[in-house]
Order: structure tokens, then C-alpha cells, then sequence
């Protein structure tokens, strides 16, 4: 299943946080939230695509984020002015 969003909207795949703790004790599963930290899967015609690109880490902030379920796992549709950041790695 191919999920293209429409119009301002960008799908997500969340990054969650690790399962096992600092001092390498394993968490159990509800303890594990979705950290406000995704990559971008796709984006739609009314997005900018000069700052943000497909692939591209964020950090969001959407209170209400649509859910959908495809072969990749859970993602989320967000407006893309529910992105407050782009993630760039050292020497970006």
C-alpha cells in the first residue's frame, strides 16, 4: 500500500524510544512512548519541498495526529506546520 498525503499534509514514521535503559534494564513495552522525533516518508503537493525533504529527521508537535497502519509499520499524518524542526546530523 502506497500512502501519498494531499495538499500541506506529510506522513511520518515515528522514532520510538529504546527499550532498554541506560543502565541495560529492559523496559516493558507500555513504558515506551513515541518520542516527538520522526522521519519523513512523504509529503504532499503543497508541501515545501526545499525544506523539507523526504527522508529528512523532524521534531513535531501535533496534538492530534491521524494514525495509519501500512507494511512499514504505524506512521502519521501531520500538517506541515506541525513540524518545528529539522534534524540535521553533523556535517549536513
Amino acid at each position: 500500500m502506497l500512502l501519498k498525503p494531499l495538499r500541506n499534509k506529510v506522513l511520518i514514521k515515528p522514532v520510538k524510544t529504546s527499550k532498554k535503559s541506560k543502565g541495560r534494564i529492559f523496559l516493558p513495552e507500555s513504558s515506551t512512548k513515541l518520542t516527538p522525533y520522526a522521519v519523513v516518508v512523504s509529503i504532499g503537493d503543497k508541501v515545501d519541498g526545499d525544506s523539507i525533504k523526504i527522508g529528512a529527521k523532524i521534531c513535531y508537535a501535533s496534538r492530534n495526529p491521524i494514525a495509519v497502519e501500512s507494511e512499514g509499520g504505524k506512521m502519521f499524518i501531520i500538517d506541515d506546520n506541525e513540524i518545528v524542526a529539522v534534524i540535521e546530523e553533523d556535517g549536513e
